[in-house]
């Protein structure tokens, strides 16, 4: 199998204004405004000898199963499935009749696709619509509302528009809209997490725990775990990322973001261990990455670094 969980995307709001700033002044990409569906997650994929396989957000979705009545409407999206090469992989959103039913899509199970990757690597967006148009399955990719040519008109798109599915006799708002370069994918964190941005419509916002929230409420993160993440957060800093880009080079731009992040993280931990080896020996895989996860701030210091070096150079 080549079953890969869809990373999950971030809030606008969990976006500082540096790292919005930074990216609007990025023009080595356009930025796609699609609408957010208020369906389920679903991939459908072939693994490396060609077999199909489908998968829910979390997990392999066996074949046959009851899954919101998706085996019986699986048909509708064939000539997708047979688009696909071994290796790729599309997710969409499954969405229709008792599945949410917050906003009506009409009386019958629909598909929309909004991501593709090849083996590990996600692709970027125009990838996604350039496979699609050239198969002739255009008319399965998530509703397009427009693409533009910097980061601040897509934010100016409004969250609430009418759904694309709308009828004579419904006229439901949208969620909301997801906002991603069109041109480039691009990793902000040290885990793959892809740069999208979801920009909820306030009626459909959830009054829902951070994810640190969720973790602090873990049993095993306890008051010693949280003094060590507070003391590993000290150490991701402005200074250590300048002292990346020196030892490793100036990156090309964002879509490197990534790697040099990990390399900050990694860095950091080195000095972080020191006089912990016993300590840290002792902490299960699920505390370690509570602690060395650096989350969005690292994605900032990685902008903050690389605009001071443009600056420096103009």
């Amino acid at each position: 199998m080549n079953f890969l969980k869809f990373p999950s995307i971030e809030n606008l709001y969990n976006f500082s204004s540096n790292v919005l700033w930074s990216l609007n002044t990025d023009r080595s990409t356009s930025w796609v405004v699609t609408e957010k569906i208020d369906g389920t997650n679903i991939q459908i994929g072939k693994d490396e000898d060609g077999k199909v396989f489908f998968g829910r957000r979390n997990d392999i979705l066996p074949v046959g199963s009851s899954f919101y009545n998706f085996f019986n409407n699986v048909h509708k999206v064939e000539a997708v499935i047979e688009s696909l090469k071994p290796g790729q992989v599309v997710y969409e959103e499954y969405f229709g009749p008792k599945v949410i039913n917050r906003i009506y899509y009409g009386n019958d199970y629909n598909f929309r696709f909004f991501s593709m990757r090849v083996g590990t690597l996600f692709l970027p967006f125009k990838d996604l619509k350039t496979h699609f148009d050239n198969n002739g399955i255009e008319q399965f990719i998530v509703p397009i509302i427009g693409i533009y040519d910097t980061l601040k008109e897509a934010l100016e798109v409004p969250n609430n528009l009418v759904t694309r599915f709308r009828d004579e006799k419904h006229n439901d708002e949208m969620e909301g809209v997801v906002i991603e370069p069109f041109d480039q994918a691009v990793c902000i964190d040290q885990d793959g997490t892809l740069l999208k941005i979801k920009n909820k419509n306030g009626a459909f916002l959830e009054k829902t725990k951070s994810k640190s929230q969720k973790n602090l409420d873990s049993d095993n993160i306890t008051d010693n775990i949280v003094a060590f993440k507070d003391e590993f957060d000290t150490l991701i800093n402005i200074n250590r990322m300048f002292s990346v880009f020196s030892k490793e080079g100036k990156p090309k731009d964002n879509t490197e973001a990534g790697k040099y992040i990990r390399w900050m993280a990694d860095d950091a931990f080195e000095e972080f261990k020191q006089g912990k080896e016993y300590e840290l020996s002792l902490l299960s895989q699920k505390q370690m990455r509570y602690i060395t996860s650096v989350g969005k701030k690292g994605y900032q210091i990685f902008c903050e670094t690389l605009n001071h070096e443009k600056e420096r150079e103009s």
